[in-house]
């Protein structure tokens, strides 16, 4: 079972938008400076009040006034909103929006025409708050996810005038431009290529959180050196013992490795399975379930994270509120195959399958194929058999009359997980009677 999406970008210190609005205007005129600080404290106002109709309306009716930074401004704001808030987001039918991701465009457009693109250009004599522009763009859009909404042209856009300028970008504004690429899979070669390459050359400006989120990105786009991302776990590593990180940014980090199938030292997965055991009770349930599972399927056995993982999971009502059914199967997954490599953590792990089992039955019908497979079989593996338990024989009977609606959705290798599964189950019954 695939290990989740993480990533929401990396985390720094931002320029306020009001300061931000220091570029030039649009056009690129001293003149139009008033109208662009105007236009960017007007959005602000909208945005502190939490007002993101009003944000909307004001963009939509000045968008042929807005420079750059305006431009990048508002969707920042409305990005921000939007992730922070949960409960709102964009209509991918909204006319306001349409105007202002066409005026981006339009704006992009401007820049490459007047050779913002060529080799040589040297962006600080037109407008140095550019990259942070792009970047915020870039970011704001894999934010944002609007739906049906096309904006391949925007990140080619953004490519092309990115990469004649990678050394002007700030540690966190490349790293944010790489995740906004990732995040709407507009996987730019080209782009990566040359920052990954630029990247290496010197990791120290880049903090903690970028390097996690480095990882996530090249990654899930697809653009990544092996080598590389391995000097960069390195890196992130090393810098443990003295810097302050969130669960989140671990689970990229090992969400990445785990992915792309790279093995680290085994000093890297030391140092990073012991800061996530220390910051265990921070963890929401799926940064949890993916660190366990990238752990499990780099083959790492990490008795005192998962016994500690296990132990926290059977007790905290919070992680059970939170579990959801790919969460389930990570989790279930990873534990099977802590047990399958000798792991000294079976007694809590024991303890942490009979606390989810309920859930289990609970999150039975919102299965995926997938989902169904990789829970089953790790139950049987764990040792589960019928008889010993009363709820997890309710589950496998409750399952077993799910999977015969599921069952055309299953595919071959699927089917060959149940039907073992399931015999193994019902095969170590002993004396006990078998459901009819």
């Amino acid at each position: 079972v695939g290990g989740g999406r993480g990533g929401g970008g990396a985390r720094g210190k931002k320029k306020s938008a009001e300061e931000g609005a220091g570029g030039k205007a649009g056009k690129s005129n001293s003149t139009a400076f008033p109208q662009a600080k105007y236009i960017n404290m007007v959005i602000c106002k909208a945005a502190n009040r939490g007002d993101m109709q009003s944000l909307l309306n004001f963009a939509a009716a000045q968008h042929a006034e807005m420079s750059c930074v305006n431009l990048s401004t508002a969707m920042h704001k409305l990005a921000r909103f939007a992730k922070e808030d949960g409960r709102w987001s964009l209509c991918p039918g909204d006319a306001r929006f349409a105007v202002l991701n066409s005026q981006i465009r339009t704006e992009f457009e401007r820049q490459v025409s007047e050779g913002l693109a060529i080799e040589g250009c040297n962006i600080a004599l037109v407008d140095e708050s550019l990259p942070r522009c792009w970047s915020t763009v870039a970011w704001a859009y894999g934010t944002l996810q609007v739906k049906g909404l096309d904006i391949s042209p925007i990140f080619k856009l953004i490519g092309q005038l990115s990469l004649v300028h990678l050394p002007t970008f700030k540690p966190l504004e490349l790293t944010n431009l790489l995740w906004g690429f990732a995040k709407v899979k507009a996987a730019d070669a080209q782009l990566f290529q040359a920052a990954t390459k630029h990247i290496a050359a010197d990791l120290t400006p880049f903090s903690s959180s970028n390097l996690s989120t480095l990882v996530w990105a090249m990654v899930t786009a697809q653009q990544h050196e092996a080598s590389i991302v391995q000097r960069v776990a390195e890196e992130f590593s090393s810098r443990l013992p003295n810097a302050e990180v969130k669960p989140v940014e671990l689970t990229n980090l090992m969400w990445g490795l785990a992915t792309a199938k790279l093995h680290p030292k085994a000093n890297v997965l030391y140092e990073v399975g012991g800061q996530a055991l220390e910051l265990l009770h921070d963890f929401k349930l799926q940064e949890l379930s993916i660190t366990c599972w990238s752990f499990s399927r780099l083959h790492a056995r990490y008795d005192r994270l998962f016994a500690g993982a296990a132990l926290h999971l059977s007790t905290s009502r919070t992680l059970l509120q939170q579990i959801h059914p790919q969460g389930m199967a990570n989790l279930l997954w990873a534990f099977e195959k802590q047990m399958a490599m000798g792991s000294m953590a079976t007694e809590q792990i024991a303890t942490a399958v009979v606390v989810l089992i309920p859930r289990c039955l609970t999150l039975l019908k919102q299965l995926k194929p997938q989902e169904f497979a990789c829970i089953f079989r790790a139950l049987a593996c764990m040792g589960l058999q019928w008889g010993s338990s009363q709820e997890a024989d309710i589950l496998m009977v409750s399952a077993a009359g799910f999977g015969l609606v599921l069952i055309r959705r299953l595919s071959a290798p699927q089917c060959v997980d149940v039907l073992s599964a399931f015999s193994t189950y019902l095969g170590t019954a002993g004396g006990e009677p078998l459901p009819q």
